[in-house]
């Protein structure tokens, strides 16, 4: 966003606007700092019960002006001005990539003992995970700016507090500082050291734990699991379809096992998220299916704590323990005495290292063969825990990428599918370090559901009978686009002859959309504007867990702003769809994976929705005026290399020839190997794009 406040600086009295990106009582110390210079005005991104008190003591000596105000949202992507969110993750990938020399060097001198694949996957997760946090901190900064141009203040009245400020000097972000707000660093919080304590800490406990074992000879505690070997882990990422409605959700966590012909009882089906906890309903579909479902994490036990499996012995000996117990105090004390580069890269490397080790007893124990795990962010410690369980980690795409986003797109699974070249050619920019990459098709293809379908299809037609002529498929993002909406509403208002169905990820019902929009109206009329849209009978608002592609085909035309995924769907089974760009992503430098760009101005991207709703009131008066709105035909074969909805049974046709060779006595590698040949040979040598 281009701002300018320091035209005018024309304010009341002159108090420092605080962004807290961690509000704790540590904050007290750059707060006090800067209390020397006035009164301040406390913004916090996350807070604790103690920073909340610390503000209010604070308040109580009249150093902090007025109550904190939270931030709920950092990314705006609907303003006119453009908040250049996109271009921000390219920012931090760039940034994080000139370094990629200095962490490969690094690692190298940490893990000496690591052969050069290996240690390349560690600086790729070093990079990722760098990305990961330097992005808050770069849209915080965003978020200062825009304050500050809300407030008519000038720059240097907005200061920013965050425990990653220091990557914002190392990574060399600052030097457009006079185009900038103030970045502090936040002591005591630097995640770094925490890493490097954290890692000595477990590897100490891991070393008493085999000790006291072999010499006190203590009982272990454990569930009962089935033993037998070469299993599958998958974990519960997303939803599970019930056996009589297969296609009940989009995202289905066993969508490539139903399709394959591996038995029941070789699945271990993972909770570990405080997000898809064991519920009696999952644990249903499960049982019914033949599944043993297997609880991680204790703090998530949702409906099901007896299924919790206590953390097995460690797998190595006393000595290699004792080694990475040695190990890890080494790392620890070489990031106490290094620059805060240094200290990042070998503190990231510490932690990781000792984590994998006692997630790989995990699936040692459980006979882990092959791994499904969603998360593709940060540092991969699920790959580098199947590697050391004699494992291989399988990924897939499961979402259409606008462009490079560092910390997701560099893919470092084992066996990563992928759709199609569009994807293919981020993953290769973004620097992907797996070693088998695949072409399988979108595996979401096929995903439809007839329930979903039909309500599609029976609104639309209700709509027809109240005078409607067109419809449009609404879908956002889980970020709040008021500014969006409110065109298609009042729009919607206005006009009898349109008609709208709103697919929303802020959940299923109005109020969910009411709260996630109106909370960043400046005049809070979000609600009431959406109560006159309702008023009119011709809106209606689809589950949040419904394919687009049910929704797409029952409407005119499907839009969507942010993100590409549900477009690209609707478009692959022949749906016209529209984008709304307000970055202008095909003038920066996303611009080589701008593939619904390529088409053309004002035929699928539009650079505001007032642009695209007179090229859809053009469309519906005279289809002639711009023939080939909204149709992304000429691109698919880009999305999708074989649009043939087999994609699922592609992915679950590679597990069963994996599984196949660790069967026939083949190692690891071997066996993904063989099964990377079978594939060329069946699908064409163009759909491996690595691994052969």
């Amino acid at each position: 966003m281009s701002i300018s406040p320091h035209q005018n600086s024309s304010h009341s009295p002159r108090s420092t606007y605080v962004l807290v990106h961690y509000l704790t009582w540590l904050s007290i110390f750059p707060l006090i700092k800067m209390c020397l210079k006035g009164s301040l005005c406390v913004h916090y991104y996350h807070a604790s019960s103690g920073g909340l008190q610390l503000i209010s003591l604070l308040r109580w000596g009249r150093l902090v002006v007025r109550e904190p105000v939270q931030i709920e949202h950092t990314i705006k992507m609907d303003l006119p001005q453009g908040h250049q969110v996109w271009n921000l993750h390219h920012l931090a990938f760039r940034s994080c990539l000139a370094q990629a020399k200095k962490i490969e060097h690094i690692t190298k001198t940490c893990l000496p003992f690591l052969d050069s694949s290996e240690r390349k996957f560690y600086a790729v997760s070093v990079r990722k995970t760098m990305v990961a946090w330097l992005r808050p901190v770069l849209l915080l900064r965003q978020t200062g700016r825009d304050l500050a141009y809300e407030k008519n203040l000038p720059l240097d009245q907005v200061v920013l507090i965050s425990p990653f400020a220091p990557l914002i000097d190392f990574l060399e972000l600052d030097q457009n500082s006079a185009e900038e707000i103030t970045v502090i660093s936040q002591p005591f919080r630097n995640k770094a050291l925490l890493y490097s304590l954290g890692a000595s800490w477990l590897s100490l406990w891991r070393l008493v734990r085999k000790c006291a074992y072999l010499f006190l000879k203590l009982f272990t505690f454990s569930t009962s699991l089935n033993k037998e070997s070469q299993n599958v882990g998958i974990e519960a990422a997303w939803n599970l379809s019930s056996t009589d409605r297969p296609n009940e959700f989009l995202l289905d966590d066993l969508f490539w096992w139903k399709k394959s012909a591996i038995p029941p009882e070789r699945i271990r089906y993972f909770y570990d998220s405080q997000y898809t906890q064991p519920t009696l309903e999952r644990l249903e579909k499960t049982n019914a299916l033949g599944i043993q479902s297997i609880l991680l994490n204790p703090q998530f036990c949702g409906d099901a704590p007896e299924l919790l499996l206590k953390t097995p012995l460690p797998h190595k000996t006393v000595r290699s323990l004792f080694y990475d117990f040695w190990f890890s105090g080494k790392l620890l004390c070489r990031a106490l005495f290094s620059n805060k580069m240094t200290r990042s890269v070998v503190s990231i490397i510490n932690w990781y290292y000792i984590k994998s080790e006692t997630l790989a007893d995990i699936y040692r124990k459980l006979g882990i063969r092959s791994l499904f795990y969603v998360a593709e962010a940060g540092f991969d410690v699920f790959s580098l825990a199947a590697k050391s369980a004699d494992a291989i980690r399988i990924g897939v795409q499961s979402t259409c990428p606008l462009g490079i986003e560092g910390s997701v797109t560099a893919y470092s699974h084992d066996v990563f599918f992928l759709w199609g070249q569009h994807d293919t050619q981020i993953a290769l920019d973004s620097g992907y370090v797996s070693n088998h990459m695949l072409i399988s098709g979108c595996f979401l293809n096929g995903q439809s559901n007839p329930q979903a379908r039909n309500e599609a299809q029976s609104v639309v037609s209700g709509f027809h009978k109240l005078g409607v002529d067109y419809v449009l498929t609404i879908f956002d993002t889980s970020e709040p686009t008021p500014n969006f909406y409110r065109v298609f509403l009042e729009w919607l208002i206005e006009d009898p002859k349109l008609g709208l169905l709103i697919k929303t990820k802020a959940g299923n019902t109005w109020d969910d959309l009411t709260k996630n929009q109106g909370s960043t109206l400046l005049d809070d009329s979000f609600g009431e504007i959406l109560q006159h849209a309702r008023e009119t009978q011709r809106i209606h608002l689809m589950s949040s867990n419904v394919s687009p592609i049910d929704t797409a085909l029952a409407t005119d035309f499907s839009v969507a702003i942010g993100s590409v995924s549900a477009i690209a769907l609707a478009a692959l089974k022949g749906g016209k769809v529209l984008f709304v760009d307000y970055e202008r992503l095909d003038q920066s430098p996303q611009n080589p994976y701008t593939t619904f760009h390529s088409l053309g101005h004002n035929r699928c991207v539009f650079y505001n929705p007032e642009t695209l709703k007179q090229e859809v009131l053009k469309y519906a008066a005279n289809p002639q005026s711009n023939p080939h709105l909204g149709d992304a035909s000429s691109i698919l074969h880009l999305l999708d290399s074989f649009s043939d909805n087999k994609g699922s049974r592609r992915i679950a046709e590679y597990v069963e020839w994996y599984m196949e060779g660790l069967t026939q006595g083949f190692s690891r590698d071997k066996a993904t190997l063989l099964a990377t040949k079978k594939y060329a040979e069946k699908w064409g040598k163009d759909k491996v794009v690595r691994g052969l």
